[in-house]
C-alpha cells in the first residue's frame, strides 16, 4: 500500500475496514500442521528412508548391533526434531500475546484506543515509553526516541530512532515517543516474515554420516535453525524488557 497518501485526519472508518478485510488481522499467524502429517512427513524424508534402509541392511548381513545402533539415532533424531518444534510453537504462541494490546490510533480525525489486531497499512499511531511496537511504522514524528530490538537482533541495548526511519514490530521503545504511519502488518512485518520462515524452509533431516562404518547425529540440524532461532528471539525480547525495567 502506498501510505503517501495518508490523510492528516487519518483513515477514515469505511476506509479502515476495507483494508481490514484486505490484509487481514494485525497477528503473526504460524502456519499449523497436524502432529499425524509432521511425523508422516519426517518418516518418509530421504534421510529418514535412509537410516531406515541402513539399519535394515546391518541386520541382514548380521551387523546387529549397527542396526540397533542407526536405529536409536532414528529416535534420537525424531525426538530431538519434535522438541525443537514444540519450542518454536510455544515461543510464537506467547510473542503473538506480547503483540496483542491496545494502540491510540487517529481515525475519522480523532484519536481512538484500539486493539492492535484492527491495524491497518496507511494508520497513524502514537506510542510512548514502555509501549509495544505492533507493526512495522514509518517515524513522521520522533521525539528522544531510542527502541529494544531485542526480538529482531538479540541486541539488548537500544537503538536511537529518527524522523524516517522504521520501527519494527516486536520491538518495544526504552525512552521518548513516536508518531507515524503503519506500513506492513500480521506476517508482512519484517518480524512477521521471520517467524513465519520457521514453516517454510525446507524439511533436511539433522543426521549425517561420519567415517566409514559409523553414524553420529549432526551437531546442528538444519531443518531446526530456524525454530531453535525462535526460542531465542523470545530469550532477546525477556533480556530486552529486563534491561528496560532495571533502566527504570
Amino acid at each position: 500500500m502506498d501510505i503517501d497518501h495518508t490523510t492528516p485526519r487519518g483513515l477514515d472508518s469505511s476506509r479502515a475496514a476495507e483494508l481490514l478485510k484486505q490484509y487481514g488481522a494485525n497477528a503473526i499467524s504460524a502456519k499449523q500442521t497436524p502432529w499425524l502429517a509432521k511425523v508422516v512427513r519426517w518418516l518418509v524424508s530421504p534421510m529418514s528412508l535412509l537410516l531406515l534402509a541402513a539399519a535394515g541392511l546391518s541386520f541382514y548381513v548380521g551387523k546387529t548391533f549397527d542396526g540397533w545402533f542407526i536405529l536409536a539415532l532414528f529416535v534420537l533424531n525424531f525426538a530431538i526434531s519434535r522438541w525443537h518444534e514444540a519450542k518454536a510453537d510455544q515461543a510464537i504462541a506467547a510473542l503473538q500475546r506480547q503483540l496483542s494490546v491496545r494502540v491510540q490510533v487517529l481515525r475519522d480525525g480523532a484519536w481512538l484506543q484500539l486493539p492492535s489486531e484492527q491495524l491497518v497499512p496507511g494508520d497513524v499511531v502514537r506510542l510512548n515509553v514502555g509501549n509495544v511496537v505492533p507493526a512495522d511504522i514509518v517515524l513522521t514524528d520522533a521525539k528522544n526516541l531510542s527502541i529494544n530490538e531485542a526480538a529482531l537482533t538479540g541486541e539488548s541495548l537500544p537503538q536511537e530512532k529518527d524522523t524516517g526511519a522504521t520501527a519494527y514490530s516486536g520491538s518495544f521503545i526504552t525512552t521518548g515517543s513516536l508518531e507515524g504511519t503503519v506500513a506492513a502488518t500480521g506476517n508482512r512485518t519484517k518480524f512477521g516474515k521471520t517467524v513465519t520462515m520457521v514453516d517454510t524452509r525446507p524439511k533436511a533431516e539433522g543426521v549425517s554420516p561420519r567415517g566409514p562404518g559409523g553414524w553420529a547425529p549432526h551437531p546442528h540440524p538444519p531443518s531446526h535453525a530456524g525454530a531453535r532461532c525462535v526460542p531465542r528471539w523470545a530469550d532477546g525480547w525477556r533480556t530486552g524488557r529486563k534491561f528496560h525495567h532495571a533502566a527504570d
